[in-house]
């Protein structure tokens, strides 16, 4: 198995302002073996990247749009990202997928585009309830399909972490037993190896997402496929994604 690089993401959503997302950088612990990213509201972005410099704490925006400029109401350009310090980015999370209709074929759009500003992109893929409920092969085929679909036209996965979410474990409490989650993995890296016709898939870093909290991260992250996590509502609470950090340090 190749040292790949260890993360904990944690996507705020649509929570906090600022001076509770102060208090939590304060209160939070940053080791130096594990990259820290969080992912607060576009307002915040400007404020938090220059309170966190220099740290291994880095700010993520939660989306973006695939053009630097134009008549798009309401979104966010790569090179707006890049003007105020923020070097990092979230693709295709379920809620964009799911409660806001992105399609593969407009996230690879945006990777594209984040290709070319030279962004670091975190990519989520991960199979709804009604997949799930049809059987793992048919899960697999699913994740598969959206990997390709959102990786196409990529020369390089350089500066790509990918995220298996399954939708239907999101925000429900319910975790995947630990084989299902490394299998998914297993099929991540191997479709990665074979879109960029490399071994890359062996040195990505995949990480877990769906109702990961401090009881149940340190028999996750015991699994050699899974180089770390992104946390949702557990990384609202600073103590709580303390002790998952805690756990990824043992």
């Amino acid at each position: 198995m190749m040292n790949r690089t260890k993360y904990l993401i944690g996507n705020w959503k649509m929570h906090k302002n600022f001076s509770e997302a102060e208090t939590w950088i304060e209160t939070v612990e940053i080791p130096s073996s594990i990259e820290i990213m969080i992912a607060p509201s576009f307002l915040y972005l400007y404020s938090l990247v220059r309170l966190t410099r220099p740290s291994n704490l880095h700010i993520a925006a939660q989306n973006m749009h695939y053009e630097d400029e134009g008549a798009f109401t309401g979104e966010v350009s790569p090179r707006m990202l890049l003007d105020v310090g923020c070097h990092n980015v979230i693709l295709g999370h379920s809620e964009r997928r799911h409660t806001f209709g992105e399609s593969d074929q407009l996230i690879n759009k945006k990777i594209c585009s984040a290709a070319e500003s030279e962004l670091f992109v975190t990519l989520c893929v991960g199979e709804p309830e009604l997949v799930h409920n049809n059987g793992k092969d048919k899960a697999m085929e699913y994740v598969e399909k959206q990997l390709r679909a959102s990786l196409q036209g990529l020369t390089s996965a350089l500066r790509i972490t990918i995220a298996y979410e399954p939708v239907w474990a999101v925000g429900s409490g319910t975790t995947p037993n630990i084989d299902y989650i490394a299998d998914m993995h297993r099929l991540i890296r191997r479709v990665v190896s074979s879109i960029f016709n490399d071994n890359s898939g062996e040195s990505i870093s995949i990480l877990y997402g769906g109702s990961v909290n401090s009881v149940n991260a340190q028999n996750l992250f015991a699994d050699s496929e899974i180089d770390g996590f992104i946390v949702g509502g557990a990384s609202l609470d600073a103590m709580e994604f303390n002790k998952i950090l805690e756990v990824m340090e043992e």
